[in-house]
Parts: C-alpha cells; structure tokens; sequence
C-alpha cells in the first residue's frame, strides 16, 4: 500500500509538471504566432483593401452557404476528403457570389448595412 501511494504521487506530480509545461508550450506558440503575423503579415495591397472593406458581409454570409454546401455533400458523398473539399470550395464561391450580388442592388445592400 505504501508503495502504491508512492508511485501514486510521483506519478501525479510528472502528470502535472507536464500539464504546466504543456500549457507555457501552448502559450509559448500562440505568442510566436502573433509575433509572425505582425511582422510578416503587416501589408496592404488591394485585396487586403477589399477584404477589408467587405469583412462584414462575408462574415453575414458565410454561415449559411457553408450549411448548404455541407448538407448537400453529406447526401451526395461518403468520401470525406471529398465532402471537406467541396464544403470549402462551395462555401467560399457563393459566399463571395452572394456578397457581390448584395452589394449592387442599393435597396439590399441598405438593408444588410453593407459598404460598397
């Protein structure tokens, strides 16, 4: 019994030493990824200026069409690589689609808030 509690508690202080040096990992990661981006992805050309401007809308958009897409490729594919690929591609087509037929059509795009 004395054995059990000891290996018990060894085993309990390695699993939380790992736990902490996990997290600081974690965070360790997600500082260096912010780092990159600010120093790498800090730039402006003209579809950072579109994409900009028309974030609202794809962000309006984007849910529905990616709930379309995926409930017609459930249906019609059980290949999931497949399924994955045609939801994305779908999901980014009609959205923009969807985003530039709104933004011609003044009375819709007032009603969405859009910016054109």
């Amino acid at each position: 019994m004395i054995l059990y509690t000891f290996f018990a508690r060894i085993i309990s202080y390695h699993f939380v030493i790992y736990k902490v040096a996990y997290f600081i990992y974690s965070w360790s990661v997600i500082l260096a990824i912010f780092g990159l981006g600010k120093r790498y992805m800090n730039f402006a050309n003209r579809q950072t200026a579109y994409m900009s401007k028309s974030s609202f809308g794809v962000c309006l958009f984007h849910q529905q069409w990616i709930v379309i897409a995926a409930y017609f490729a459930l249906m019609l594919s059980d290949n999931i690589i497949l399924q994955m690929i045609s939801i994305l591609l779908k999901g980014i087509v009609f959205t923009f689609i969807n985003y530039e037929v709104f933004i011609r059509i003044p009375v819709i795009r007032f009603m969405f808030g859009l910016k054109k």
